[in-house]
């Protein structure tokens, strides 16, 4: 990597870097995700320097790849619970009552009464 920012290839790496002004003056300079990647300077431009350094150098020892990860499969939280009240002689009525309540609610809405 050169001091541009570009590979032998010419191949450019996009990363996020959060600068923070720091207590006594100092800035600091860090790569989002990458903790490890973080300088401190007395300026922007020399914070940024830095940190540009630090991770070509790191680039010329190893590479930077992206995986994608299978994620298992996981159940909603709320799932156990779906229709407990199937079998309910209420629920109908309840559905309804929400149902006509609703209906109101958005005719007052609609005519810019308070709610």
């Amino acid at each position: 990597m050169t001091s541009q920012g570009t590979t032998s290839s010419g191949h450019k790496l996009a990363v996020n870097v959060l600068v923070k002004h720091e207590q006594e003056g100092e800035v600091s300079a860090s790569v989002l995700g990458l903790p490890d990647f973080r300088v401190v300077s007395h300026d922007r431009a020399s914070a940024l320097a830095q940190l540009h350094t630090l991770l070509a150098d790191s680039l010329l020892q190893g590479e930077l790849v992206t995986m994608e990860v299978d994620l298992p499969a996981q159940a909603h939280p709320w799932a156990p619970f779906a229709g407990i009240y199937s079998q309910s002689q209420l629920f109908e009525g309840v559905l309804a009552q929400m149902e006509t309540n609703r209906s109101r609610l958005n005719a007052q809405i609609a005519l810019g009464e308070d709610v």
